[in-house]
């Protein structure tokens, strides 16, 4: 194969060369003020070999630099000097149908730019550009598209402008130096193209530092990446991304549009959203995986709402303001020992596991929403009914729940704060600091402490005490009441209510209301009621006292045992069973006040 050296400075109309290879010296050139200034031809008889532009050496066109057009994929081009083109630096197309295909090899010292749209402009079959100098244009850098099927572009120098990527086939780029676009994006995959990016550098976009919504990409970004722009990232397709980089984005860090997205954040990763989030979801099926910082006006936003899919983030790093699923459904949330920084927002029956874990903010939930918790919530939880909340972790700042739907809420943990809800049923065999109200149709099964005042209003409640109560219990109409704990206050009954005293303690005090009734059995130690009505003058409003058989037989037997003291009625089982009636009559009493079974 033959090789054309050119040792002068060649000026005016295109010079083309059919096949072979050409040498341009330090000292020499093509200079075309009016057109394209150097033509590169393959043919299946002239192959092209290599095209070497060395150093100091100037290809320059007022259209473009380098015309390349053939079949072969043997053609390398040499840039240690400049191709500059007014129009396109570099222009790698087939225009006579073939599949032809270049190697770019750009020195240090190179450099290929254009004025126009593209500095390269690749058009044939395989494309293989390895940069350690400079490519630019105030548009596209480097465009890939067309017949183009493989495009592979490492770069340790500086790509000034955007990397297109639009052919239907595979792009490779690897990039440890500089990509800066102020046209859109930094990268951009799109149409068939599939695309596995390596980022141990930066690249920046104005719209968005890359832009991938190609049939599948592959991002890794290494240590020292930085990717940048009005979004960092955005991925529209089925991507994969590995961030052990920085993703910055003025709006969002990396943006999740329509997409199917497995995203691994390493440790020393990081995604960061000034005015929007640093991850935003609004694709499908996504996964992410975050064991390094993920931060913004809202850490992990979640907008868009589709039964039919379901988005799992598991998070073993740091989330800084928060986690937003408001709009989505079917999701789950797993703080795995990581820390979340603001409150977590939950949509329609998603899932939320806080294993040893920390979440500082406070917990929304909706209906058919779950929550596990071994670690610790400093917010409180805020509920629209019919959610299932296990704490065996801590919850501080207590629970709202805002409609009528039951909750049901199992407390192994540490539960503090206020709770009240429209219905429930709470297991508490932890303990659990403050001021517990149910509206109706709730139960409170408790085998732990609760400290702080138990009420229960409307009807049809049930509270089963096998621990201790640390309060005053507020009882419901028709409510059941069995205890077989300590309760360190008062029970306050309403009317109809069911009270069994069990082998259990009441420290101060039972209020009785209307048709209430207090069943004993055995050795129930010692109790006070006050407002027992009696039968007499109370036909249909007299409480009830149910004694066991064992312990008085009918009234006859129990009559020996009541004495008038004072103003209150005594009865009296043995040295340590009594039952203290306050304010009460002995005249007032009847038969009908008593059962036997």
């Amino acid at each position: 194969m033959t090789t054309t050296v050119i040792t002068t400075i060649e000026q005016g109309p295109e010079q083309v060369f059919v096949g072979g290879s050409l040498l341009v010296t330090s000292t020499g050139g093509f200079i075309d003020p009016s057109g394209d200034a150097l033509g590169i031809e393959a043919t299946a008889r002239s192959p092209v070999g290599t095209v070497t532009i060395e150093a100091a050496a100037l290809v320059f066109g007022d259209g473009n630099g380098i015309d390349f057009t053939g079949f072969d994929e043997g053609a390398q081009f040499l840039i240690d000097g400049t191709v500059q083109g007014n129009a396109i630096g570099m222009n790698l197309t087939d225009y006579q149908g073939d599949t032809g295909g270049a190697t770019i090899a750009i020195a240090s010292t190179g450099s290929v730019s254009g004025g126009g749209s593209e500095a390269i402009l690749a058009d044939t079959s395989s494309t293989v550009i390895v940069n350690h100098g400079l490519i630019g244009s105030p548009e596209i850098a480097i465009a890939a598209g067309g017949v183009n099927t493989s495009t592979t572009i490492t770069n340790t120098g500086t790509i000034d402008g955007e990397v297109q990527l639009e052919q239907d086939g595979t792009s490779v780029v690897t990039s440890t130096g500089i990509i800066d676009s102020t046209y859109d994006y930094g990268i951009y995959a799109n149409g068939g193209t599939s695309a596995t990016l390596t980022i141990n550098g930066t690249v920046t976009g104005s719209d968005a530092g890359i832009y991938a919504a190609g049939t599948s990409t592959s991002l890794v970004e290494g240590p020292q990446g930085m990717i940048t722009g009005l979004d960092g990232v955005v991925f529209a397709g089925m991507e994969t991304a590995t961030v052990d980089g920085s993703i910055v984005g003025s709006q969002d860090g990396l943006d999740l549009y329509a997409s199917t997205s497995t995203i691994t954040i390493g440790d020393t990763g990081s995604l960061s959203g000034a005015s929007g989030a640093g991850l935003n979801i609004s694709g499908d099926s996504d996964h992410i995986e975050n064991a390094g910082t993920i931060k913004g006006s809202t850490g992990v936003l979640a907008n868009y709402d589709n039964a039919s899919f379901a988005i799992q983030l598991t998070n073993t790093g740091t989330i800084l303001d928060g986690v937003v699923f408001a709009e989505s459904s079917n999701d789950s949330v797993s703080n795995a020992g990581g820390k979340i920084g603001g409150g977590v927002s939950l949509g329609l029956t998603d899932t939320l596991d806080n294993a040893d874990g920390t979440i500082g903010g406070g917990i929304i939930m909706n209906t058919g929403d779950t929550l596990t918790n071994s670690g610790a919530i400093g917010g409180g939880i805020q509920a629209n009914g019919g959610e299932t909340i296990a704490n065996s972790g801590t919850i501080t700042g207590g629970f709202l729940e805002l409609s009528a739907i039951s909750d049901t809420i199992d407390n192994m943990g540490k539960f503090m704060g206020y709770i009240s809800a429209g219905a429930a049923y709470l297991t508490n065999s932890g303990a659990m600091h403050g001021t517990i109200y149910f509206a109706d149709q709730s139960t409170l099964d408790n085998t732990g402490t609760i400290t702080g005042t138990v009420q229960f209003a409307g009807s049809d409640n049930t509270l089963v005490n096998d621990g201790t109560i640390h309060g005053t219990v507020y009882l419901g109409t028709g409510d059941s009441f069995t205890n077989n704990g300590a309760i360190h206050g008062f029970v306050v009954a309403a009317a109809d209510d069911q009270l069994d005293m069990g082998t259990g303690t009441v420290t101060s005090p039972i209020g009785a209301a209307a048709s209430d009734v207090f069943q004993f059995n055995g050795s129930f130690g010692e109790y006070q009621i006050s407002g027992f009505t009696g039968f007499v003058g109370h036909h249909t409003t007299c409480d009830f006292i149910d004694f066991a058989s064992d312990d008085f037989a009918n009234y006859t037997a129990l009559q020996s045992h009541m004495a008038q003291v004072g103003a209150d009625v005594v009865i009296t089982l043995d040295a340590t069973d009594d039952i203290v009636l306050l304010g009460t009559k002995l005249a007032n009493l009847s038969t009908h006040d008593f059962l036997f079974s």
